[in-house]
């Protein structure tokens, strides 16, 4: 039961990072919609939305800790806890958990798409030091979209909207649910075995 506590501590912790990584995607997602919104830019504006492309089609995928739960299900470990509300939350936790990891897969392939359309619009050699892969990220100053064609900036927008939709109403939901369920599970093994 330690290592299983363990793994429900450090998961706690992974599902705060993955919903702040979230949030920080979602959060950059939505300023790009306010400025394609527009028809026309800034150079301001275009600076921007280079930047906020380098972070928000990433893939952080969450890192639960699986080996103590394998351990538990393959050796025929679940039959020694005899509690039943423990037996319960954990096969909660762990479908939850399988649906997270499909899901990643499905946000992680919008984002690939959407990535796949952001070659169209931006120039990676109006970066600075990306190439070069070291010393403060920035944009040079004559950068400019690659188009200025309203469909392929508004299936661009569609994708990320998607995008955005996708991760704020179920995956961060799944996470903040994971988080809520591995501390009540936390919270139910401390009680029964702490005895």
């Amino acid at each position: 039961m330690e290592s299983l506590l363990s793994d429900l501590k450090k998961d706690t912790i992974e599902y705060n990072n993955a919903t702040q990584y979230i949030d920080r995607q979602i959060k950059g997602i939505d300023t790009t919609l306010q400025i394609l919104e527009k028809n026309s830019w800034t150079k301001e504006e275009i600076k921007k939305l280079y930047l906020i492309n380098l972070g928000i089609l990433g893939n952080r995928g969450s890192e639960v800790n699986t080996s103590t739960s394998a351990q538990l299900k393959n050796a025929g470990g679940l039959r020694l806890i005899k509690s039943n509300e423990i037996n319960n939350l954990l096969s909660e936790y762990w479908t939850k958990n399988e649906f997270l990891e499909k899901y990643e897969d499905i946000v992680g392939d919008l984002k690939l798409k959407a990535r796949d359309q952001s070659y169209r619009i931006y120039n990676q050699f109006k970066y600075k030091n990306l190439v070069e892969g070291s010393g403060e990220r920035g944009v040079m100053e004559d950068a400019t979209l690659l188009t200025n064609d309203r469909i392929v900036i508004i299936e661009f927008a569609n994708r990320l909207s998607h995008i955005k939709n996708s991760m704020q109403n179920v995956q961060r939901w799944i996470f903040t649910q994971q988080k809520e369920n591995a501390t009540k599970l936390i919270s139910a093994i401390e009680k029964t075995y702490s005895k």
